[in-house]
């Protein structure tokens, strides 16, 4: 894939009988061969699946080429610059850096695009509508290396890089990182970075570009996605839902990967509760009301299922019969009933740290083993499950996955008792507002690290809905504190 990247000053609209955009002005054309930088990179940007995004859209097609193309808007009031020791940090709301470590770290924002499933995106070419230079001079803050949370070592603070900061060539060279794509419950995602900035180290000037347009040319492509035979309409319009949220096109959403032209809406299992044989009639109350609010829902035993479905171990099992109840059976929501000495978690590598084996942080229990049903998640065959470049991980839900962690009788009574209170069906009646309130709180993680900054992070990359209320209590903000965070 190319990435052609212009530098633009007009957006021109052609006649009214076509709704196609055309840049005027375009000039310093480049272009970049599509790479796989990282993995960090790669997982740190799948993982920012939720973004509000100001977007003007327009989708164009003609006969010798198919074209999407959007608008992305960065409010400049929403721009902020602080001071960081002798560096300026750079922050903007709904983007996070995923730069090299030494790298000036420049907010980017993940943008998503729904296309036909059988097509991928062949080039992109992104130009600049508008932008500002700021006043004054910017010695970008250096991106930071990651850092487990569970690591006991003081982060080494990373120089700027020479190589960078030394020049005073633009940074960075593209406006779009990296473009991949994927597949989300059958629906064809690609997916996108936009630095909407241009640094120069020496002379220190820093412009940002508060809009910019891209446009992706699409070319035919096999269909890589399992594809689905039927869903029930309850889980047609989650599904729906979810990328409506995710892309910026959600006006011109392709239809997902079927096997057939139309999908069946009979014979379907909207949900699944898969635990242990001793624990089923403690969440047979669940499921009982899973049906009753609507949710075609079946009870399965680890047993059951690796006694009818082949795979190298117990993980596998359950995700090809995970697989098969998706394709032939509309499955979107499924529950983990038990701990992992009940149902047990897959094992993944997370990313390169300095330790070795399975009991570092370069390996995680991982549930998205079972949502994401993409690929085998070991296409080098190796002992290292979910390595995202090696076994060619896309990192899109295919399925909706929870867990109730527990390992006795008398845990998963509580926990599914617990579980219909908050329904508002359990043994004790609570207020039903709650259900849509949202308490986070942050402390410093560390002298460099804002737990604050981290909930940012998460708040703009995860999909809360939007009559949701949130509360926050942050250090960062002098908000936090005991009483603050009780009362």
């Amino acid at each position: 894939m190319r990435v052609v990247a212009h530098r633009a000053f007009e957006l021109k609209i052609l006649g009214s009988s076509s709704i196609g955009y055309v840049l005027v002005g375009l000039d310093d054309a480049l272009s970049l061969t599509k790479r796989r930088d990282s993995m960090s990179i790669f997982s740190m940007r799948r993982t920012a699946l939720s973004l509000l995004i100001l977007v003007t859209m327009a989708v164009s097609c003609c006969a010798s080429a198919e074209t999407i193309n959007i608008v992305v808007d960065f409010p400049i009031d929403q721009l902020s610059i602080k001071p960081r020791g002798d560096y300026d940090q750079i922050e903007l709301p709904g983007c996070y850096v995923i730069s090299e470590a030494g790298a000036p770290a420049l907010p980017q924002k993940s943008v998503y695009v729904s296309i036909p499933c059988d097509r991928s995106v062949d080039h992109v070419e992104v130009g600049v509508i508008s932008k500002e230079m700021l006043v004054g001079q910017f010695t970008v803050y250096p991106t930071q290396p990651p850092v487990p949370t569970q690591s006991d070592k003081l982060p080494t603070f990373v120089a700027p890089d020479p190589a960078i900061y030394g020049v005073d060539a633009s940074y960075p060279t593209n406006i779009i990182h990296e473009t991949e794509s994927g597949y989300l419950s059958g629906y064809n995602i690609s997916g996108m970075l936009v630095t909407p900035f241009e640094y120069k180290p020496v002379s220190k000037t820093l412009t940002f570009y508060t809009s910019v347009s891209i446009t992706l040319h699409l070319a035919p492509s096999a269909l890589k996605a399992l594809a689905v035979t039927r869903r029930s309409n309850v889980v047609r319009r989650s599904c729906e839902a979810r990328v409506a949220r995710l892309v910026a096109n959600k006006d011109s959403i392709s239809p997902p990967a079927t096997s057939f032209g139309a999908m069946a809406t009979f014979d379907t299992v909207d949900c699944v509760i898969i635990t242990g044989s001793s624990y089923t009639t403690y969440v047979e109350p669940l499921a009982d009301w899973m049906i009753k609010k609507g949710y075609r829902t079946e009870v399965h035993t680890v047993t059951s299922i690796t006694g009818s479905y082949n795979g190298t171990d117990t993980q596998e099992k359950i995700r090809n019969f995970l697989k098969d109840y998706y394709a032939n059976k509309g499955l979107n929501w499924v529950v983990l009933g038990g701990d992992t000495s009940v149902v047990p978690a897959r094992v993944a590598y997370a990313f390169d740290t300095d330790g070795d084996g399975f009991n570092n942080p370069d390996y995680l229990y991982c549930d998205y083993y079972y949502a994401d049903l993409d690929g085998s998640w070991n296409d080098d065959g190796d002992s290292l499950w979910g390595e995202v470049t090696a076994d060619n991980i896309d990192m899109f839900a295919d399925l909706l996955v929870g867990r109730l962690p527990y390992d006795s009788t008398s845990e998963a009574a509580t926990i599914v008792e617990k579980t219909l209170v908050y329904e508002g069906v359990g043994s004790t009646q609570l207020p039903t507002d709650y259900q849509k309130k949202l308490f986070m709180f942050a402390c410093e993680l560390d002298e460099s690290t804002s737990g604050g900054d981290c909930k940012d992070e998460v708040e703009s990359c995860v999909n809360i809905p939007g009559d949701y209320t949130i509360t926050k209590r942050y250090d960062r903000d002098s908000t936090s504190g005991k009483t603050n965070i009780i009362n």
